[in-house]
């Protein structure tokens, strides 16, 4: 009777718990403004815009089977100064934004040439650190992942790491 009892008390707090949204940081220097806050989805909007520091990948990814044609992935790794002045969950921290506009940021950082020899899959990767403002940011936590997205509205500075892993076709024009 007591395991009973115990095992109910547990089951009630679990339950209990699972209905606690989960704690949203947001501090005030980051220059965004909350739009909307789905508990149940567990997604946050914003407007306005952040100054992010950090590096702009671009790169080639393949899919689950290998018959599948590759896409390209647009990724801003801000540094920890910046992800702590960004919205976030404590609990899932994002540690890398996915980028929704990301051939118009590659090229605004390192011009069309660059992004056109991208495009072509004459480069695999490139890699861009810099300054970018980033707007629309949209934050949540899936399958106990946390995600991030945002457009970047503007390429304040940048410093090309590399252009990283050529393509076998790059003699190929």
């Amino acid at each position: 009777m007591r395991a009973a009892l115990t095992l109910a008390a547990v089951l009630i707090s679990l339950a209990a718990y699972a209905d606690t949204p989960l704690a949203l940081l947001e501090p005030p220097q980051s220059g965004l403004r909350r739009i909307s806050y789905d508990q149940e989805e567990t997604l946050a909007k914003y407007s306005g815009r952040a100054r992010v520091t950090g590096v702009l990948v671009a790169q080639w990814v393949r899919g689950v089977d290998e018959d599948e044609p590759r896409t390209s992935e647009y990724i801003l790794t801000p540094d920890n100064a910046s992800l702590a002045r960004l919205p976030h969950f404590p609990a899932y921290a994002f540690k890398r934004i996915d980028v929704n506009n990301g051939r118009a940021a590659l090229k605004a950082a390192l011009g069309a040439e660059t992004a056109a020899r991208f495009e072509r899959h004459l480069v695999e990767r490139i890699e861009v650190r810099g300054t970018y403002v980033i707007t629309d940011l949209i934050i949540g936590v899936e399958c106990d992942s946390p995600t991030a997205t945002a457009t970047i509205y503007r390429v304040v500075k940048h410093d090309p790491l590399a252009l990283t892993q050529p393509s076998e076709h790059e003699n190929c024009t």
